[in-house]
């Protein structure tokens, strides 16, 4: 499986269909199904023309979320996510267009954007008792020169 992924990141579409016909995947592992998702995109893309891969790209997009959604690029390995990060950038380099590269990274990132939510969850999750025996600690730690 990693020789066909390799093998189309490298610019092989050919190699990486034949890599693609002999390989033998797990159907209950994860990492197989994505390496495989990663793989057949890259031989598809790469066999269109130049002039049709944005059009190609608008396809493969619609297959690769079972494989590459939210929860399942989080709970990826670092491995697959670094071939994924790699997969956006020959895509974005080998014409299917800045869609491509701002769909490559926003699976990949999308969790940053939770990030100005964290203040809001946290004043939910402390409720008033609580803060008032933080702000007593606190101030308990201080008098005494801690």
């Amino acid at each position: 499986m990693h020789l066909a992924v390799e093998a189309g990141l490298a610019g092989d579409p050919s190699s990486a269909s034949d890599h693609l016909q002999r390989v033998a995947v797990r159907d209950n592992v994860l990492h197989d199904q994505q390496l495989l998702a990663l793989a057949k995109a890259l031989t598809e893309l790469q066999s269109a023309p130049r002039a049709e891969r944005r059009e190609r790209f608008a396809a493969l997009r619609e297959q690769m979320p079972p494989h590459f959604g939210a929860w399942r690029m989080i709970h990826s390995m670092r491995d697959i996510r670094r071939t994924f990060r790699r997969t956006g950038e020959l895509f974005h380099r080998e014409g299917a267009g800045p869609g491509a590269w701002l769909w490559f990274k926003w699976k990949l990132h999308w969790q940053w954007s939770l990030l100005p939510l964290a203040p809001m969850a946290l004043a939910v999750a402390v409720q008033p008792p609580v803060l008032l025996a933080l702000l007593l600690w606190r101030l308990t730690r201080q008098r005494r020169g801690e």
